[in-house]
């Protein structure tokens, strides 16, 4: 809402950038939304925008300040920010964030990794960005001069999910270029903040802009109008290869895992197309040479071969007939949890555990109602040495050899959650239930599984 700040109309040469961000929102009315506010231009033209377009859509509208604490003023850009969510009367979110460089990954990487960890965090449906025309041009000939292919020269799309959140990222600026930002900026009067980095040539984005796209706008005026061009024609190309690979895969996204006995009956070009769609699931982009290491060692190794992988922060390894893709990330603390009510939930966070429990009803699986109804439930990560009956009738078995039956990779098993009733372990969520609080036939269950996600919920801490 536009709160304290009297916004004046736009000058007819204005409107027409109001009318493409308003088109971009009007399929989403009453949603909640949150603007990445850096101070810079670009994101202040946004918020002014969203705070003149937010009342007719009735949309929810915050912003979000990221500080990297990378530059000297990066203390008084949060100020800034904070100073303009006061006048526009926007809730602001600040995240501060320490940035870890590791495996190679330079700062404007990890930084990026930051941000988009605080957006997954964020309590929205819609993540807004201001990237704009220009942003589009730069990004498709970094990715051209890095040797990319159809999905690099694609650049950023409009929207997209934002990783698997129920969430969506949109840049609804992405046709405007930005001499006509800087244009709005003045006519309506706004302030902002200088990044003194967006001037050192030494970063490849900033030559490029400073010193290449000049030299390329006086021979090709039109060259961003043609570069969308591009760019649209790569997506199109882009999106049927994803389809190709969604059709090619067998496997588990969420659980982040691919059947490898699937690639071997296509092409090599046909398998590195469903490994880089599988990785680019969990935003990871492979070298060329990565990506042949992982078509060697994955397909081609022997039967009990476990191979690992990194690339970048994120590890690809091998366990029986899979490859599994993790973020080498801290472990989870896997606290012990005690009295916890399951009755009539269809799930339960559990962010130190970076998972959740997820129960579905089922007639004659699973935990007996009855169960549920009159006890509740404590979870303890493996120790060792746990025993239970999977067949009413039958011996007592070894946690550990139901694990490996179950092919639960190494890494995972000390982390799966262990449900108890006092000193009777009653299931392993995802796996099995012991027999004598297993649902009769007939009886109502519950079925509960285990999702492991890393992803957001360390990203949440």
């Amino acid at each position: 809402m536009a709160g304290s700040r009297k916004l004046p109309p736009l000058l007819p040469e204005l409107q027409r950038i109001e009318s493409c961000v308003a088109a971009a929102l009007q399929p989403f009315a009453g949603r909640r939304c949150v603007v990445g506010l850096s101070g810079g231009l670009d994101s202040v033209v946004l918020l002014d925008l969203l705070a003149r377009i937010a009342p007719r859509f009735a949309l929810q509208l915050s912003a979000l300040h990221v500080n990297h604490q990378i530059s000297p003023n990066a203390d008084n850009w949060q100020q800034f920010c904070q100073q303009l969510a006061h006048v526009y009367s926007i809730p602001l979110q600040v995240r501060r964030v320490q940035l870890r460089r590791s495996g190679g990954e330079s700062l404007e990487a990890v930084a990026r990794t930051a941000r988009y960890a605080a957006y997954h965090a964020a309590d929205a449906d819609l993540i807004l960005l201001a990237h704009h025309l220009d942003d589009q041009c730069e990004t498709m000939l970094l990715r051209l001069l890095r040797g990319a292919g159809t999905h690099g020269l694609a650049a950023m799309p409009d929207s997209r999910p934002l990783d698997h959140a129920d969430k969506l990222l949109l840049r609804p600026l992405l046709q405007i270029p930005r001499e006509q930002l800087e244009t709005y900026a003045h006519a309506a009067g706004l302030r902002w903040i200088d990044d003194e980095s967006n001037d050192d040539t030494r970063y490849r984005r900033n030559w490029l802009r400073h010193e290449l796209l000049p030299r390329i706008e006086q021979v090709f005026p039109a060259y961003r109008r043609q570069l969308r061009q591009a760019a649209q024609h790569s997506r199109e190309s882009a999106d049927l290869l994803d389809e190709l690979a969604a059709q090619d895969f067998h496997g588990e996204l969420a659980e982040g895992w691919l059947e490898l006995t699937a690639l071997l009956p296509l092409s090599p070009a046909r398998q590195r197309n469903l490994l880089r769609w599988f990785l680019r699931q969990r935003d990871v982009t492979p070298s060329a040479a990565v990506l042949e290491q992982l078509q060697q060692q994955m397909l081609q190794a022997r039967v009990d071969a476990e191979p690992q992988i990194r690339i970048g922060g994120w590890l690809a390894e091998r366990y029986r007939e899979r490859m599994y893709l993790r973020r080498m990330a801290v472990e989870p603390r896997c606290p012990p949890q005690t009295g916890i009510d399951l009755l009539g939930r269809t799930e339960a966070v559990f962010p130190e555990w970076q998972g959740r429990l997820v129960m579905t009803a089922r007639v004659g699986q699973g935990i007996g109602l009855r169960w549920l109804s009159a006890h509740r439930l404590d979870m303890r990560k493996r120790v060792g040495g746990e025993r239970l009956r999977p067949i009413l009738g039958g011996a007592q078995r070894q946690l550990k050899h139901l694990l490996q039956e179950a092919a639960i990779p190494p890494w995972r098993r000390n982390t799966l959650p262990l449900l108890w009733i006092g000193d009777r372990l009653v299931a392993v969520p995802g796996v099995t239930v012991a027999a004598e609080f297993q649902a009769s036939a007939g009886e109502d269950g519950v079925q509960i599984c285990w999702q492991h996600d890393p992803d957001q919920y360390v990203a949440a801490q």
